[in-house]
């Protein structure tokens, strides 16, 4: 009969495992804090977070990554726009017969940034998404959050992107169960999360083993064609420190007379982008 006990937890034997002991401080696994208000923080019909625990997770990796202070760069929940959809079934109550369903929500975006993808169909390694917020890109650059973001991983930590952007000039999600150092290279971003699920993590290898990333989508005979737009925008934020990356950050702000005026920049920002932006390398490494 379910619910069942839980017995043992894949999440903690892999961490019991981990070759460097102190790896680990480096690594929030989030099961117990989403599990003490789990109809909160996940949905039903869904395997994926409800927005309030894809925020929780976020907090947990500021914490871990940036310190205590950044947990404040983050909006509260009563601070955010939400749109909702009704019957929905999810990636497990369409699997059911009859279907199940509920209602779901999920963070409106504002205007200030700009969303590309290359849209990849037919599999999840190898999809692509930037957002650009323009909002910091008018303010103080020192004051700009936590600056410029890579996110690896699977369609958790695609959420988790997609919510960094309310708080980064920059965030760059890549699918892939792997850390590709050569995007890493190419970005030199401030922060760099690495995320896998839990239930992924029996056939996820080494990092020495990776392919390169920029190919994923070939290796299935995946044919898609990546619109103009995003492949110019992709180049640029991996032309960090050359004339390319400028040019697109000028052509961003030019654009910036569509919105709304930036937002005062939040009083911690200042002084936590101050402690990641060391020589332009990534100063965070963290996962969940």
């Amino acid at each position: 009969m379910f619910p069942v006990e839980v017995v043992a937890c894949l999440g903690d034997e892999y961490l019991k495992a981990a070759p460097v002991e102190a790896l680990k401080s480096w690594v929030t696994y989030s099961r117990q804090l989403l599990a003490d208000d789990f109809r909160q923080n996940c949905y039903r019909v869904d395997t994926h977070y409800r927005p309030s625990g894809t925020l929780m997770v976020i907090r947990e990796l500021l914490r871990i990554a940036c310190g205590e202070a950044a947990i404040k760069l983050m909006p509260d929940r009563n601070e955010l726009r939400f749109t909702s959809q009704s019957n929905w079934s999810g990636d497990l109550g369409s699997k059911l017969f009859p279907v199940r369903t509920e209602d779901c929500e999920r963070i409106a975006l504002p205007v200030s940034i700009n969303c590309y993808s290359n849209r990849l169909g037919g599999g999840n390694n190898g999809i692509v998404d930037l957002c650009i917020n323009r909002a910091f890109l008018s303010a103080d650059p020192s004051s700009a959050g936590l600056g410029r973001v890579m996110v690896s991983g699977d369609s958790f930590g695609r959420d988790i992107a997609r919510t960094l952007s309310l708080i980064t000039q920059e965030v760059l999600f890549v699918c892939t169960p792997f850390l590709h150092v050569e995007l890493v290279d190419a970005m030199k971003p401030d922060v760099v999360f690495a995320q896998n699920a839990e239930r992924y993590l029996s056939g996820v290898s080494s990092d020495e083993d990776r392919p390169v990333f920029l190919p994923y989508p070939f290796f299935k005979q995946n044919e898609y064609i990546v619109e103009a737009e995003m492949a110019q925008a992709l180049s640029a934020v991996l032309s960090y420190g050359r004339p390319p990356y400028e040019a697109f950050l000028k052509k961003c702000i030019a654009n910036l007379s569509d919105f709304m005026p930036a937002p005062a920049p939040h009083p911690d920002h200042q002084r936590i982008s101050g402690s990641l932006r060391i020589g332009g390398q990534p100063q965070a490494l963290s996962g969940h």
